[in-house]
């Protein structure tokens, strides 16, 4: 199963390097948070912020 960041990337119409840029993070991270690793609070909300969305909206272990 697709992760939702990976969905919502995917729908923006952006590979993970451009994602990576805008969010001002590395590929490879991107990637593996693509596959499960925990995004770091500040990670997530510039990968979120960059898709126009809320990290909770992302990441479920950033939901309350």
């Amino acid at each position: 199963m697709a992760s939702k960041l990976k969905l919502a990337r995917i729908k923006a119409d952006l590979s993970q390097t451009k994602l990576a840029d805008i969010a001002r993070n590395y590929q490879g991270r991107v990637s593996r948070i693509e596959r499960g690793d925990r995004p770091k609070q500040d990670e997530a909300d510039r990968i979120a912020k960059a898709l126009g969305l809320r990290p909770e909206e992302l990441f479920d272990e950033l939901r309350k």
